[in-house]
C-alpha cells in the first residue's frame, strides 16, 4: 500500500473514532432521560450526530455508529439481551445511512446555505427516523412482556425523539464545519453571542423550577427569530442548542410549561415544541441566508455586469450534455449580436474569423477531449482569435474557461473579454521590435545584450558575419569565451574586469583585440554599459563595438608623419640656423675688406682729383658699388641679429618729423636723379614716440628707398604724417610698378621678391621689407602694405603707439620749398582724424 493509501486510512479510522466517541457519549446521556418503560428518550441528541458524521466522513464510517450504540446500551446496563441490543444498534445504524443516502441523492449543500437543504434535512431525519423507530420498537416488544400493546406509542416517542435529535444536532455540526470560514465581524459574534444568551435564558424561564407553571413556550420564539435572522443557519442552531437542553431538562425533572399534564402528554408536547421550534428557526434562518445571498448575488452581479462593461467582458456557459449555452448581454455584443442572443456552437463557430475557425475548432475539441479522459477535475480551456461583426469590423476575442462535470453533466464555463487593443499594441511592438532589430542587424558596430553573469542573450548581426559564426555559436555563453575573444587572454582577461565594473553601475570603454575570420585580428573600440530598471537597479549589460583598425592604422600612420615632419622641421630649422650663422659669419667677413676698400677708394679720389677723368670715374664706380655692397652686409647683419634675438634698440623719446625729415633729404639726390617727385605731408603734432631713432630712420629709410627704386622717371612718391587712433601713422605712397595680388601675402617675407629670376631689372636681397616689419614690431607697432594691382602703386604703412598724447590745438600750413628735389606742400587737414 503506497504513502497515499495509508494516509486515507488513517484519515478514516481517525474520522471513525471522532464519530464512536461522540455517538457514545450522546446516546448514553439520551438512555439517561429515557421515558416509556425506560426505552424512549425525548430529544436523542446521537441520532443527529451520526447523520450529520455520516455526511461529513462517508456512509463507511456506520460502525462507528453501530459500535458507539451497542456499548452505550453496555455501559447503562440494561437488562435487554444482546441480540435485542445489537438489532437496536443495526437499527440506528441504518437510520444514519439510510438518511445520509437521501441527502446524497438529492445533492444536498451540508452548509444548509438554501432552504431546500434545510428541507431535505428535516425530511430525511423524518425518514431515516422511522426506519430507527421501527427496528427498535420491534426488537424491544419482543423481548418486554406485554409490549405489543404500547408498541405505537412506543415507536412514536421513539421516532419523534430521533427527530429532535436530528434537527437539533445536524444542523449544528453542519452548519458550523462546511458553512463559509468562521472568521466574521465583532458585530456578528456578538449578535450570536447575546441571541444564544437570551434564548437560553428564556428557555430557564420557561422551563426553570422556579417560574409558575404557564403556558409560556411561545415566548421562546422571539429570541430564536433573533438568532436565525442575526446569525442565520448558525444562529438558529446555536441558539435552539441551549434551548432544547432546557427544555428537556425542565420537563423530565418536573418543571415548566407541560409539568401539569400527563407523562405521556409531557413526552409528547416536549417532542413537538423541540422539533416545530427547531424546524420553524431553520426554515427561518435557511430564508434568511438565500435572501442575504441573493441581495449579495445581485450586488456582485451588477458589480459583476459593470465590471464586464467597462471591461468589455462577457461570461458564458455551455453545457456538452445538453448542448444549452448561455451568454451574458456583453458577451453577445463582443461576438457582435446585439440586445441579447441564442447563441450555440454553429453560430459561435461562424461568428469565427475564417482564418481562425479551424484553430478555434481544433481548440476546443482538444479542450473538451482532454476533460472527458481526464477525470472528474476541472480542465483548464484558453484560445484568442478574431471575430467579424456584421458591419465588418474585426474584434480580437480571448476566450477562457474551465471544463468539469456537474453531476453526469460535462459544463464549459469561462469568460471572454476584448483584446483588440493589446493584439494592435503587441503589433505595433513588434513592429517596433522588428524595425530596431532589422536598425541594429544594419549597423556596421557590434550591439548585445548580456546577462549580469556574462551569458550572451542578443546579438546583432554585424559581428556574427564578420567572425562567419553564426547565433548558435555565441548567445548562451559566457562573453569571454565567444570566439572573438577565444585564444586572447589579454582581452579575456580586460573583459572579465570590465563586466564587474560594469555590474557595480560603471560605464567601461577601452581598445581591446578580437579575433574575426580566417583567425585576422582586428581593433575594436568596446564599451560596456549597465542597463537599469525604473528603480535604477542594473538588470544587464549592453556590450558594443565598433572596429576601429583602419582608424588606428591611419593613427599609426599619421603619428609616424608627425614624428618625420619633427625631424624635418627640425633639420630644417638646424640648416636655417646654419644659414644665418653663415650669412652673419660672410658679412662679417666681407664687411672688414669692404671697410679697406672704401677707405683707399676715397684716398684715391682725393689724390687723383681733377688729374685724370678716367681714374676718377673709376674710383668713384668702385666706391659706388662698394657702398652698394656695404648696405647689403648690413641688411644680412641685421636681419641676422633680429633672427637671433641680438637686435639692440636704443629706446629714447624721438621725434618721428626729424626722422621723417632726414630720411627725405639723405633720400632726395637719389630721387631727383630719377626724376622722382618726392612729397611730404603732416599736420604738427606731438609726434613722439619711444623707440631707436636709428632703427626708426632705417624703417622710414627703406620704405622711402624702396619707394623710389620701383618708381619709373616721372612719378611720384608722397610720405604722410599723421595721428590715427592714438598712434603714429607714417604712410609711404608710390606710383611704380605695384605688386600683384597672388604676392601680397609674401611682400614682407626675407628673401622673396615679386621677380626672383637672374634677369630681373632691380636688384638687391629682398631683405629691406622683412627687416621693416620686425624692426616695427620690435618697436610694438604694426607694418601693413595695399595696392591695386601691377602697374597702380603700392602704399604701405607704419604704425607705432604715441608716448605723448598731447595734440595741438590749432591747424597749421607750412609753405612749399625746393629741399634739393623735395617739394613740400600745403596740405588742408580738416579732414583727416585729430586723433
Amino acid at each position: 500500500m503506497g504513502k497515499s493509501g495509508k494516509a486515507d486510512w488513517s484519515r478514516t479510522l481517525g474520522s471513525a473514532a471522532a464519530l464512536f466517541t461522540s455517538y457514545f457519549l450522546l446516546a448514553d446521556w439520551g438512555l439517561r432521560w429515557a421515558t416509556v418503560r425506560g426505552a424512549g428518550s425525548p430529544v436523542f441528541p446521537a441520532a443527529g450526530v451520526a447523520l450529520a458524521g455520516l455526511l461529513l466522513g462517508g456512509r463507511r464510517l456506520w460502525p462507528a455508529v453501530f459500535a458507539g450504540r451497542l456499548v452505550a446500551f453496555l455501559v447503562d446496563g440494561r437488562a435487554l439481551p444482546f441480540w435485542a441490543q445489537a438489532t437496536i444498534a443495526m437499527g440506528n445504524a441504518l437510520a444514519a445511512v439510510g438518511g445520509a443516502w437521501i441527502l446524497e441523492r438529492v445533492r444536498i449543500r451540508l452548509a444548509l446555505t438554501r432552504l431546500r437543504d434545510v428541507l431535505a434535512l428535516i425530511g430525511a431525519g423524518l425518514v431515516s427516523s422511522a426506519v430507527g423507530a421501527t427496528i427498535g420498537s420491534v426488537a424491544l416488544a419482543s423481548v418486554v412482556a406485554h409490549a405489543f400493546a404500547w408498541a405505537p406509542v412506543l415507536w412514536l416517542n421513539w421516532w419523534a425523539g430521533n427527530v429532535a435529535g436530528v434537527l437539533v444536532v445536524a444542523p449544528l455540526v453542519l452548519s458550523w464545519t462546511r458553512s463559509e470560514p468562521i472568521g466574521r465581524s465583532l458585530r456578528w459574534w456578538l449578535q450570536l453571542l447575546l441571541s444564544t444568551v437570551t434564548a437560553g435564558s428564556v428557555a430557564w424561564l420557561i422551563f426553570g423550577p422556579h417560574v409558575p407553571r404557564l403556558p409560556l413556550a411561545w415566548a421562546i420564539f422571539p429570541a430564536l427569530m433573533w438568532g436565525a435572522l442575526a446569525g442565520g443557519v448558525r444562529g438558529a442552531t446555536t441558539a435552539m442548542l441551549p434551548v432544547a437542553a432546557a427544555a428537556v431538562w425542565g420537563t423530565t425533572a418536573g418543571y415548566g410549561a407541560f409539568a401539569t399534564l400527563a407523562d405521556h402528554f409531557q413526552l409528547v408536547l416536549l417532542q413537538q415544541f423541540v422539533a416545530v421550534a427547531a424546524m420553524t428557526t431553520l426554515v427561518l434562518a435557511a430564508v434568511v441566508d438565500e435572501w442575504r445571498r441573493g441581495e449579495v448575488l445581485r450586488e456582485n452581479e451588477e458589480r459583476l455586469r459593470l465590471a464586464s462593461r467597462a471591461g468589455r467582458t462577457g461570461v458564458w456557459t455551455w453545457n456538452l450534455t445538453t448542448r444549452r449555452t448561455f451568454w451574458t448581454t456583453e458577451a453577445c455584443e463582443l461576438y457582435g449580436h446585439r440586445g441579447g442572443c441564442m447563441v450555440d456552437y454553429e453560430r459561435w463557430i461562424e461568428s469565427v474569423h475564417p482564418d481562425d475557425r479551424e484553430l478555434a475548432r481544433k481548440t476546443v475539441n482538444e479542450a473538451i477531449e482532454q476533460a472527458r479522459s481526464g477525470g472528474s477535475g476541472p480542465h483548464s480551456y484558453k484560445d484568442e482569435y478574431r471575430v467579424i461583426h456584421a458591419d465588418g469590423t474585426v474584434v480580437w476575442l480571448e476566450s477562457s474557461g474551465a471544463i468539469e462535470y456537474k453531476g453526469d453533466e460535462l459544463v464549459m464555463l469561462g469568460v471572454v473579454r476584448d483584446i483588440t487593443e493589446r493584439k494592435l499594441a503587441e503589433a505595433a511592438l513588434h513592429e517596433s521590435e522588428a524595425h530596431v532589430r532589422r536598425v541594429l542587424d544594419n549597423l556596421f558596430a557590434f550591439v548585445g545584450v548580456m546577462a549580469l553573469d556574462g551569458t550572451l542573450l542578443q546579438c546583432n548581426r554585424a559581428p556574427l558575419e564578420a567572425a562567419n559564426i553564426s547565433a548558435a555559436d555565441v548567445l548562451g555563453k559566457k562573453f569571454w569565451d565567444c570566439y572573438w575573444w577565444s585564444g586572447l587572454p589579454e582581452a579575456q582577461a580586460r573583459l572579465h574586469d570590465a563586466m564587474a565594473r560594469a555590474r557595480r553601475g560603471e560605464v567601461v570603454r577601452f581598445d581591446v583585440t578580437a579575433r574575426m575570420a580566417g583567425d585576422s585580428l582586428i581593433c575594436v573600440d568596446f564599451q560596456l554599459a549597465p542597463l537599469r530598471d525604473d528603480e535604477g537597479h542594473v538588470t544587464h549589460l549592453i556590450p558594443s563595438g565598433m572596429d576601429i583598425t583602419a582608424r588606428k592604422r591611419a593613427e599609426n600612420e599619421r603619428e609616424r608623419l608627425l614624428k618625420s615632419e619633427r625631424v624635418a622641421r627640425a633639420d630644417a630649422e638646424r640648416a636655417s640656423r646654419l644659414k644665418d650663422e653663415f650669412l652673419s659669419t660672410v658679412s662679417h667677413e666681407l664687411r672688414t675688406p669692404l671697410t679697406a676698400i672704401l677707405g683707399w677708394s676715397q684716398v684715391l679720389r682725393r689724390w687723383a682729383n681733377g688729374k685724370d677723368q678716367d681714374l676718377h670715374r673709376g674710383l668713384m664706380a668702385i666706391d659706388r658699388n662698394a657702398r652698394a655692397l656695404t648696405q647689403l652686409i648690413e641688411d644680412l647683419l641685421d636681419m641676422g641679429r633680429i633672427n637671433s634675438g641680438k637686435a639692440h634698440l636704443d629706446m629714447r623719446a624721438v621725434d618721428l618729423h626729424d626722422v621723417v625729415a632726414l630720411v627725405l633729404s639723405s633720400v632726395a639726390p637719389s630721387a631727383a636723379a630719377k626724376q622722382i617727385q618726392l612729397e611730404s605731408q603732416s599736420r604738427p603734432f606731438s609726434g613722439r614716440v619711444r623707440g631707436d631713432p636709428n632703427r626708426l630712420q632705417q624703417v622710414v629709410s627703406n620704405l622711402v628707398t624702396n619707394a623710389v627704386k620701383f618708381t619709373p622717371s616721372g612719378g611720384k612718391v608722397q610720405v604722410t604724417l599723421d595721428r590715427v587712433d592714438g598712434h603714429a601713422e607714417i604712410t609711404v605712397t608710390d606710383t611704380g610698378q605695384g605688386i600683384k595680388p597672388e604676392f601680397m601675402p609674401y611682400v614682407f617675407e626675407r628673401f622673396r621678391q615679386a621677380d626672383s629670376s637672374t634677369t630681373r631689372e632691380h636688384g638687391g636681397l629682398g631683405l629691406g621689407l622683412a627687416i621693416v616689419k620686425n624692426l616695427v614690431e620690435l618697436h610694438g607697432g604694426t607694418v601693413g602694405v595695399t595696392s591695386a594691382g601691377e602697374g597702380m602703386g603700392a602704399t604701405f604703412a607704419v604704425r607705432l603707439p604715441i608716448s605723448d598724447a598731447r595734440t595741438s590745438g590749432a591747424e597749421e600750413v607750412c609753405d612749399v620749398q625746393d629741399l634739393g628735389g623735395i617739394a613740400v606742400c600745403p596740405v588742408d587737414d580738416s579732414r583727416r582724424r585729430t586723433g
